[in-house]
């Protein structure tokens, strides 16, 4: 199996950098015919994602690559990964979004794979302000909230919507991910965040443990 998905995920690196729709389509309908939906996020699509993402940060990749890469891959998100496919477990509230920026490419992969696992996540979106945050974040009885970020400066008011919640009495687990965690490695405890996860593999495995206390 590891053979045929470090092929699956040559081949889609490939096909993503040169912007190949049809190409790209293939060969994840041939990989979710292989292998179960989980595994094809979690060993295939974030992954390489990812792989963009760190090639972008380095100058290797231009940011119309990284932007269409992100473009092709919501679009099979949302048509291959219906939701009556999933079976939904019972579990407290949980929510993800895009602390400031407007990258959702990451956020999406993350909540794909939770949906996958089983999880609903309210989807606070994109661009939502720290005040924006709290608020809903109170308003839902949110419990988990899974945040992205893809600028430094937007990391570090991650520590802002912790305080926040923390003065209206609000003890709430906050997930990070993007660019910035996992370029330093610490940041995450910096910022006051609970938990930092790398890949939408770790956001799935982090908020069960989150869940059980």
């Amino acid at each position: 199996m590891d053979s045929i998905i470090i092929s699956y995920k040559n081949n889609l690196l490939s096909s993503l950098l040169q912007v190949d729709r049809v190409a790209v389509r293939k060969l994840v309908v041939e990989a979710k015919e292989q292998f179960s939906l989980g595994t094809v996020i979690e060993e295939l699509i974030s992954p390489v994602m990812t792989n963009i993402g760190d090639q972008w940060a380095t100058g290797t990749v231009s940011l119309s690559q990284l932007y269409m890469s992100g473009r092709l891959v919501e679009d099979l998100l949302v048509t291959l990964f219906p939701s009556t496919e999933i079976q939904f477990k019972k579990h407290p509230p949980i929510a993800s979004a895009v602390l400031l920026d407007f990258h959702v490419l990451g956020k999406r992969i993350v909540d794909n794979s939770m949906r996958v696992a089983g999880y609903k996540v309210q989807d606070f979106g994109s661009g939502i302000t720290v005040d924006k945050l709290v608020q809903q974040t109170i308003e839902n009885d949110i419990e988990v909230l899974l945040l992205s970020v893809l600028m430094l400066p937007s990391a570090f008011r991650v520590g802002d919507v912790k305080a926040k919640l923390q003065e209206a009495g609000k003890d709430v687990k906050i997930c990070v991910g993007g660019a910035p965690f996992r370029f330093d490695k610490n940041l995450w405890k910096e910022v006051n965040a609970d938990v930092m996860g790398e890949s939408a593999t770790d956001a799935v495995a982090i908020v069960q443990k989150l869940l059980k206390g």
